[in-house]
């Protein structure tokens, strides 16, 4: 069990490790090749043989791997689209956490509840910054 969990570890630490985020159609195609692979050869060999193990710790690997890559597609997908990118969008929300502030402004999360600008895409969750204006030199 302890080496399930594991493989599950390293198949999420091997999608970090990517350079590009894999297409959905080649996660779902993987996750069937495993579930396949898992499938046929758990059948073909003892149930505690050693390679049902090792089928299955690759089985974890896989699915660890196709977990991260599926939450991390699911997040990305509530992103700001980039025709919308350096345009006015009138938005309503709440400030969801306490700004914090530093030396060249405040910067907060804002939840969108209701977006007033037509036809317009913005994520659910935003992180907004307000700069302070420099005074210059007199």
């Amino acid at each position: 069990m302890r080496l399930n969990i594991l493989a599950f570890a390293l198949g999420v630490g091997w999608l970090q490790h990517q350079a590009v985020l894999p297409e959905l159609a080649w996660i779902w195609l993987l996750l069937s090749i495993a579930v396949a692979i898992g499938l046929v050869g758990f059948f073909r060999t003892a149930v505690h043989g050693v390679k049902s193990r090792v089928l299955l710790g690759f089985v974890f690997l896989v699915f660890g791997f196709c977990w991260a890559a599926i939450l991390a597609h699911w997040r990305l997908s509530d992103s700001l689209p980039s025709i919308w990118e350096r345009r006015d969008i009138q938005i309503v929300g709440v400030i969801a956490n306490v700004p914090q502030e530093n030396d060249r402004g405040v910067r907060f999360q804002f939840d969108v509840e209701h977006i007033k600008t037509e036809d317009a895409i913005v994520p659910k969750h935003i992180a907004l910054t307000w700069y302070k204006v420099r005074q210059t030199g007199n």
